[in-house]
């Protein structure tokens, strides 16, 4: 994929990534057979989650937190639909899923920098970057990668808000 090119000689083995929505590990395989780097992979679906960890338990390099990340800490329904998984749509499929506040779960860990950051998460990526960006720890995150999605209120205003933003460190 193109994001594979554009960290190229960007990320090294020592690197922090960070995979925000690990659903079924694949961009996670990706980061690990280029860069070998070290991979925190945060999955709040409970039967995604647990296939990660089956997934990497052999592999120490990768860590999978059961976690949302998230503007604040606490629990929500999720509609799980594979890889359209999301908190802004609903029916038969809700699980509970475990929301962490991104700003700080990065402090608790005291992550000085993360080479890479990538935000798939189906619309919750304006309030992870919004939480980044108001907390000042986005300038810790050296490259950004988002897919946004337009399931939100105001998705195109929002991603624009975030871009400019964003500007000023990236």
């Amino acid at each position: 994929p193109d994001e594979n090119r554009r960290l190229k000689n960007f990320l090294e083995s020592a690197d922090l990534v960070i995979d925000g929505g690990g659903y079924i590990g694949e961009w996670t395989d990706q980061m690990l057979c280029r860069y070998d780097s070290r991979i925190v992979v945060f999955e709040a679906v409970p039967s995604f989650a647990q296939a990660l960890a089956c997934r990497y338990a052999r592999n120490a390099r990768v860590e999978v937190q059961p976690l949302a990340l998230s503007n604040q800490s606490g629990h929500r329904h999720i509609h799980v639909a594979g890889e359209s998984t999301s908190l802004f749509s609903g029916g038969a499929g809700d699980v509970s899923i475990q929301l962490i506040d991104v700003a700080t779960y990065f402090e608790q860990r005291s992550w000085q920098e993360i080479g890479c950051l990538m935000l798939n998460i189906e619309g919750a990526e304006y309030d992870v970057l919004d939480r980044l960006i108001d907390s000042g720890l986005i300038a810790r995150v050296r490259c950004l990668l988002v897919q946004f999605h337009n399931v939100v209120p105001d998705a195109e205003s929002r991603r624009e808000t975030i871009r400019s933003a964003l500007q000023t460190t990236h």
